[in-house]
């Protein structure tokens, strides 16, 4: 009873309070913290990054594909021509009616002899390959593709982008 007339009573009961917050403050924050985690469902978060290309000299992605399966490469070639080679093959399906394959010369061949390098599976879609009239036998060609692949020990890539870096010296028409 005296307290309550007593004029500091207030102030004692204030600090006594405040004192007590400031001791277990951290301990009751990390309580009510670990509480609403526990109780939280995951969030899904979209994701804006964005998957590098891996530079690769085209022989050794034919010798070591496993590294470069599932990922984005960057490449170049000298293109032989459209083919329907590796498509409607069911462990590697690319339909026919959809894509079309692209041959390549192999590089270590060039200039003396062009054998075309039939283990690179290279797809490209008939829209896009609709968008290539300019391309030529013998023309460089920067290839952006994804290795989806590696069946029957062979390179299996899906075409992203492709860029005719040099275009090949024309023979005149008679």
């Amino acid at each position: 009873i005296l307290l309550l007339f007593n004029p500091f009573a207030h102030r004692v009961v204030v600090t006594v309070v405040f004192t007590f917050f400031c001791l277990f403050q951290p301990t009751l924050s990390s309580y009510a913290t670990s509480a609403i985690a526990a109780n939280a469902k995951p969030v899904k978060v979209a994701s804006t990054v964005v998957e590098k290309l891996v530079s690769v000299d085209l022989l050794t992605l034919l010798k070591h594909p496993k590294p470069y399966l599932q990922k984005r490469v960057v490449f170049f070639g000298t293109f032989s021509s459209f083919s329907s080679l590796g498509l409607d093959y069911p462990p590697a399906l690319r339909e026919s009616k959809n894509h079309v394959a692209v041959l390549l010369f192999r590089p270590d061949t060039l200039p003396v002899h062009k054998i075309p390098l039939s283990e690179v599976k290279l797809f490209v879609r008939r829209t896009e390959s609709e968008k290539l009239p300019d391309l030529e036998t013998n023309d460089v060609v920067r290839f952006e593709a994804t290795l989806f692949s590696t069946a029957l020990g062979d390179v299996w890539l899906d075409v992203n982008k492709l860029t005719i870096t040099e275009k090949a010296p024309r023979k005149p028409k008679d």
